[in-house]
């Protein structure tokens, strides 16, 4: 079945930063709305990104880039990125975090712990509330294996991207 077509409505309607978050119905998708900028620097990179996924053959801690639009009504341009969901549909996600590894303004606003049924939490908040990540030391070394991989990709432009944009979601 085709996920995007679904007549149902969305589960999940986020906005950050005017940012438009959605996930398609079966969750298995997100559609985040991004900037001219950000297509700029997607086309930058975008073939050698896809040909480090045939080399690795789709196996990489990196976003499953998917698809990428330009929608025009009434003459104006809105971007969005389909991108294949991180966290799995067939299990109910409890609490999740967006790790960058600094504590620097890592912390969910108060707005966002109250308002949003699953707010996206951060840094401050995984400290704060004593959580912690249990692997086992096969899945730490498949998992490392994967992100050297990814960030000792050839291109410098994608180099440079990932170093930017890095952080894991964790749920």
């Amino acid at each position: 079945q085709a996920s995007m077509t679904r007549s149902a409505p969305y589960s999940e309607n986020e906005v950050r930063n005017t940012v438009l978050f959605l996930s398609s119905y079966d969750k298995k998708y997100v559609i985040k709305q991004i900037s001219s900028e950000d297509v700029a620097e997607m086309h930058s990179f975008l073939s050698d990104y896809h040909e480090h996924v045939v080399n690795c053959h789709g196996n990489i801690v990196l976003p499953h880039f998917l698809a990428m639009y330009r929608l025009t009504v009434d003459g104006e341009d809105t971007y969005i990125l389909v991108m294949r969901n991180v966290f799995s549909y067939m299990l109910t996600v409890h609490r999740k975090y967006d790790l960058k590894g600094s504590l620097v303004s890592r912390e969910a606003s108060d707005k966002e712990k109250q308002v949003k049924e699953l707010p996206t939490l951060k840094d401050m908040d995984f400290l704060n509330m004593s959580q912690k990540v249990y692997v086992s030391k096969e899945q730490k070394t498949m998992f490392m294996e994967k992100l050297r991989r990814d960030v000792e990709v050839s291109d410098p432009v994608l180099r440079g991207t990932l170093y930017h944009s890095v952080s894991t979601l964790v749920g």
